[in-house]
């Protein structure tokens, strides 16, 4: 199974679409650097791909002859941009090795690289309310909330800073939370 992802005639890089078997096992596939994914052997059956909101379902099915199947996503002006620009903490210097993550209810539904000059752009957005949260080079976590996108336009977050967040980690056991330790990230 392959295909891609364009936006505006352009492949969408980073782009994450989930591939469901019958039993409700989901594989996580992202697209490269020319809008594009692929899964090697896939077992006979029926899958369900779909983007990491849950939206555009498409259900495949796989058999003995039919190994090598396309499904290509073509985004439209029904989704809108997210745009904006990571910077280290000094304010001025970009940081060019963050990535951007687009989050719904604390869930990742796009991710993005940064590009040399710090900034990130979210090509094609469904109509919602997002947080994007960016970790960088200085190890930073920082959480934009409330990022509205309405279809046909663009977002502009502006420039978020290095250094500017926090990041709480509870230890989960069988048991609970484990009380005192570190975390190592």
């Amino acid at each position: 199974l392959h295909g891609s992802v364009t936006f505006d005639g352009a492949g969408v890089i980073n782009f994450g679409l989930f591939l469901v078997d019958a039993d409700g096992e989901r594989l996580t596939l992202v697209t490269d650097e020319g809008g594009a994914y692929a899964v090697g052997q896939l077992a006979r059956g029926e899958y369900t791909l779909m983007f990491l909101d849950g939206s555009h379902r498409q259900t495949v099915t796989i058999a003995e002859d039919d190994l090598n199947q396309t499904v290509d996503y073509v985004l439209s002006d029904e989704y809108g941009m997210i745009e904006g620009r990571a910077l280290e903490s000094d304010g001025l210097t970009p940081a060019p090795s963050a990535q951007a993550h687009l989050l719904v209810d604390g869930e990742p539904v796009q991710v993005c690289a940064c590009a040399a000059d710090g900034t990130f752009r979210f090509p094609a957005v469904a109509e919602g309310v997002y947080e994007i949260l960016i970790l960088g080079s200085e190890r930073f976590f920082h959480i934009t909330e409330n990022v509205v996108v309405s279809a046909g336009t663009v977002t502009e977050i502006g420039d978020v800073l290095g250094g500017a967040g926090t990041l709480e980690v509870t230890v989960q056991t069988e048991r609970g939370p484990v009380d005192g330790g570190y975390a190592y990230l």
